[in-house]
């Protein structure tokens, strides 16, 4: 009897912690280049009142967040921002294998419904932004937000980018499919394997065919370099991304697959075979046709970052 009473209370002491600790961290990042920050702890206050303590805050959408370097290894938890700054990159990986990858001059804020931690949204304030989702996994339900668009991820290799205060947003679907929702007008459209869509507050979605020149701006975006001593929990993480990765290429694009299986200098890096993924399918891709008007999104220069940065946040130091 008395080592069921131990029992019970160890059982009940540890319940609530295990349950934290489920709700709150969502992802691990995994690779950084360059000057990449976490917003984190946010506050209806000033930390820097609150706290007593001296140090970078920033004000977003009515919340005080403290500013911290972000670094590999590190968990991110929801109501966290990750900021890339031009030049930096970013790689976050879910438990699952499912991936983020951050391009520069980018900025996202992350969060998921305390009771569900399977649903999971994004919202894309400026910048570009790869995710590579099982179609199995159990974060099925991924909500990407921009200004002008919502997107649902069905399983799926895509690409978005936004101008940020524009409202126009630009999304690639390399693998799988996208439910986008123009927030304007409400209406729906799937983007599938091979196609780009693009969104204004104004205009209705307009898709075309994915030229070689949109999967070029992808594969640098995506970029990044693995952690010169990657902690084991990274180490571990990207071998579910790379089982992901080539699991999710099987299943919508066989061919690609099996070329990629065929490469023993790629097929145990997940970094590699995402960028041979690419190169594979920009091999078919139509190239673009000569330029017209203004400059697209993914044309525009990322040096805008401060410039886009500060009509969204307000320093607090």
């Amino acid at each position: 009897m008395k080592n069921s009473v131990i029992f019970l209370t160890l059982f009940l002491t540890m319940m609530p912690l295990s349950s934290v600790l489920a709700r709150t961290i969502v992802a691990t990042i995994t690779q950084i280049d360059g000057n990449t920050q976490i917003y984190a702890n946010p506050s209806k206050t000033s930390p820097r009142t609150k706290l007593g303590q001296p140090g970078t805050t920033v004000l977003f959408e009515g919340q005080y967040y403290q500013v911290k370097d972000a670094k590999a290894g590190e968990k991110l938890e929801s109501g966290n921002i990750l900021r890339t700054r031009p030049g930096a990159h970013a790689t976050v990986i879910f438990d699952n294998g499912d991936q983020i990858h951050l391009g520069p001059g980018s900025s996202y804020h992350i969060q998921w419904n305390s009771k569900s931690a399977k649903k999971i949204e994004f919202k894309l304030m400026y910048g570009k932004l790869r995710g590579i989702v099982s179609k199995e996994g159990e974060e099925k339900k991924i909500i990407i937000k921009t200004k002008s668009a919502t997107m649902g991820v069905r399983g799926t290799d895509f690409f978005v980018s936004d101008s940020g205060p524009n409202g126009e947003t630009e999304i690639t679907v390399l693998r799988g499919a996208v439910d986008v929702t123009n927030e304007s007008t409400g209406k729906t459209l799937p983007i599938k394997t091979g196609t780009t869509a693009l969104v204004t507050e104004k205009t209705e979605i307009a898709l075309r065919e994915t030229t070689k020149e949109d999967l070029k701006t992808v594969e640098i975006a995506s970029q990044s370099s693995p952690a010169k001593e990657a902690p084991k929990s990274v180490v571990e993480l990207e071998k579910k991304a790379l089982a992901v990765t080539l699991k999710d290429i099987r299943l919508y694009q066989p061919e690609i697959y099996e070329k990629i299986k065929a490469d023993p200098s790629i097929v145990n890096n997940v970094e590699a075979v995402n960028e041979k993924a690419i190169a594979l399918n920009a091999a078919s891709a139509p190239s673009a046709p000569p330029k017209k008007g203004k400059p697209r999104i993914r044309e525009l220069n990322e040096s805008d970052d401060q410039e886009i940065y500060e009509k969204y946040f307000k320093l607090n130091e």
